[in-house]
């Protein structure tokens, strides 16, 4: 914190979390009637990697008793962000016909525990009981129709195969901060390297897949497959110096992110008797925070400062969906897959007005390299088929460099900014 003081040949502080959230949720379900399987996985996180200097437990910048916090030749601040967060959802569902009465394999655990305790002559008896009891049993269901039942067993006259499985991964105040925050001295001997870096590649990826098959060719069975599969970001990745004075030969600012969100669904449904046969996978993915390399209320006397923030995130959304009814006379198949990418998130690079910067050579920098890739393919067979697919990728990722020019909350002009360099290199870019 800021009461301390450390001296030193190389000074070097790192946090890094490369935790991992795995969790996977699965049902599966068989019935001649109705089937119904239902899982939901969810993955709730919130994390905190902080690298830095010079800040109190209460997060307010403190100041050490003689004014110098670091005395060395050189110093490197990291915070890295490499977890990785991921939700697995499966589900099944399938009905299919019971034997009937009298053909059921009952030669089992009754028929050994029979043959066991019993001699020869009792078993062959044994045996022959059951045999008239399954006469029995096939008489009865044939009498049962012929007056009218509902034969062998008393059907219902619609089945039901239902499968479904959400998965959400939700990262939110996801934060990666690196940072010099001290209203001390911060002096590197002998033209010392000082860098302060903030990195996120962490991956965020929900999957899911469902499966509900109506295999019952005896009853009118209805196959219905859901699969959703959510991912919701919001992190910010910041390298800062702050309220510091500092003095180096180079001092190296950079925010960068290179994280990966994936998302996954997919869903199946069929029959081969059935009215009805849908499945119907969302993949959504959403994004939100900021890449920022900032220098704010500082004071610095540097060779060469550089300042860099940059995204270069990668968003995947793949859904599928397929409804196939093999109904020749009444069946209707539907799939529909919809995949959805919402990134509103950019990269900065500032120096707030109230700082003072003296370098040799000074370079700001802030690029946006977002990838956004979604995918949605369905597939639809019956009598009456029916197929759709819907794609949505939203993007707000703008990339900034802001030398002063900023106002306070009404709108006021903030103090001028001096900087002093010989050479001036502002970069912006857009990919």
């Amino acid at each position: 914190d800021g009461g301390a003081r450390v001296e030193g040949d190389k000074v070097v502080i790192k946090a890094t979390d490369n935790s991992t959230n795995f969790n996977v949720a699965g049902a599966s379900s068989t019935g001649p009637d109705i089937a119904v399987g239902i899982s939901v996985p969810v993955n709730f996180s919130t994390r905190l990697v902080y690298a830095g200097i010079g800040v109190g437990p209460d997060g307010t910048v403190l100041e050490s008793e003689d004014n110098q916090v670091i005395d060395a030749n050189t110093l490197t601040i990291e915070a890295n962000n490499s977890a990785r967060d991921i939700a697995v959802g499966v589900a099944g569902a399938r009905t299919k016909a019971a034997p009937p009465p009298g053909e059921q394999e009952e030669e089992d655990f009754d028929t050994g525990l029979a043959e066991f305790l019993s001699s020869d002559e009792e078993f062959d008896e044994w045996l022959k009981q059951k045999d008239i009891e399954a006469e029995q049993k096939k008489t009865e269901a044939a009498e049962k129709e012929a007056a009218g039942g509902a034969g062998n067993d008393a059907k219902t006259k619609t089945g039901w195969a239902v499968a479904g499985t959400a998965a959400l991964n939700l990262s939110l105040g996801n934060t990666t901060l690196a940072e010099i925050a001290t209203r001390s001295l911060v002096n590197l001997n002998n033209s010392g390297a000082a860098s302060v870096l903030a990195s996120n590649s962490g991956i965020s990826a929900a999957s899911t897949g469902s499966l509900a098959l109506g295999t019952n060719g005896e009853q009118d069975t209805r196959a219905l497959a859901g699969a959703f599969s959510i991912v919701v970001d919001t992190r910010d990745v910041i390298a800062r110096v702050q309220s510091a004075t500092l003095r180096a030969g180079s001092l190296s600012v950079k925010a960068q992110d290179d994280a990966l969100a994936v998302n996954i669904a997919i869903g199946g449904a069929g029959s081969n008797k059935g009215s009805v046969a849908v499945a119907g996978s969302v993949a959504v993915a959403t994004l939100t925070g900021e890449t920022l390399s900032e220098i704010s209320d500082a004071v610095l006397f540097t060779d060469a400062l550089t300042l860099d923030a940059t995204d270069a995130s990668l968003t995947i959304a793949i859904a599928g969906a397929a409804g196939i009814n093999l109904d020749k006379e009444k069946g209707t198949g539907a799939g529909v897959a919809i995949a959805v990418n919402s990134v509103l998130r950019g990269a900065e690079t500032r120096i707030t007005p109230d700082s003072y910067v003296q370098a040799g050579a000074f370079s700001a920098k802030a690029s946006t390299s977002n990838d956004i890739f979604a995918f949605a393919i369905s597939a639809a067979k019956g009598q009456k088929g029916f197929g759709g697919s819907l794609t949505v990728n939203t993007l707000s990722a703008d990339a900034k460099v802001r030398i002063g020019g900023l106002t306070d909350e009404d709108g006021n002009a903030l103090p001028r900014l001096t900087v002093t360099a010989d050479k001036i290199d502002i970069t912006v870019s857009e990919n």
